[in-house]
C-alpha cells in the first residue's frame, strides 16, 4: 500500500471514529429533537388595529412557522400586545444640489408578552428593523416602489423577530415552571 493510500485510510478512520463518538453521546443538531411544551397558539390583541404590512406579515408568516393565531385570550398559550408600528426615514446623505441620496429606514414596534391568560408578564420591550437605501433623485417613481417593497420586507423581518422572541421567552417560562420556581 502506498503512503498516500494509507493517509486516506487514516482520514477515513478518523472521521468514522468521530462520527461514532458523536452519535454515542446523543449528539443532535439544535432544533431536531423532540420538543415538549411547544408553543402552538398565540393571541394578538387588537390585530385589526396593527400596521397593514405588519398585520399581513403576521397573518401569513406565523401559520407557516407552526403558530396558530388564537381567536380568544382563553385559547392561547401566549398573548401578544403590540403598540403602533413606527416607521421613520432619516436622510443620511445628500447630493451637491441638496437632494437626498441615502436614507436610513427604521421600523419598530413596542410589545408585551403574557402567559397564563395575561396574569404573567414574560417580557416587554421594543423590536426594530433598519435598512439603508440609496436613492436616485431622477427616479422618484422607482424609489417609491422600492420603499414599498422594503417596508414589506422589514415587516416580515419584524414579524420573524417577534416570533423568535415569543418562542424564546415562552421556553424560558416553561423552564422556570419545570424547575418549580415562579417569580
Amino acid at each position: 500500500m502506498t503512503t498516500q493510500g494509507s493517509i486516506r485510510w487514516y482520514r477515513f478512520g478518523f472521521i468514522l471514529v468521530w462520527a461514532a463518538l458523536l452519535s454515542a453521546c446523543s449528539f443532535q443538531l439544535r432544533g431536531t429533537g423532540a420538543q415538549t411544551g411547544v408553543l402552538q397558539k398565540v393571541y394578538v390583541e387588537e390585530l385589526d388595529n396593527l400596521d397593514y404590512d405588519l398585520r399581513r406579515a403576521i397573518l401569513s408568516y406565523w401559520p407557516d412557522g407552526g403558530i396558530q393565531l388564537a381567536k380568544s385570550l382563553k385559547d392561547a398559550q401566549v398573548t401578544v400586545s403590540l403598540g403602533q408600528a413606527e416607521f421613520t426615514q432619516r436622510r443620511t446623505a445628500r447630493s451637491g444640489q441638496g437632494d437626498t441620496t441615502a436614507e436610513l429606514l427604521t421600523l419598530s414596534v413596542a410589545y408585551s408578552l403574557y402567559a397564563e391568560n395575561n396574569d404573567r408578564l414574560l417580557s416587554a420591550g421594543r423590536l426594530l428593523v433598519q435598512r439603508d437605501r440609496q436613492l436616485q433623485p431622477d427616479a422618484v417613481l422607482a424609489s417609491e416602489a422600492e420603499l414599498k417593497s422594503l417596508r414589506e420586507q422589514m415587516s416580515k423581518t419584524l414579524a420573524d423577530k417577534l416570533l423568535f422572541k415569543i418562542h424564546a421567552d415562552y421556553s424560558a417560562y416553561l423552564n422556570t415552571l419545570k424547575g418549580g420556581s415562579t417569580q
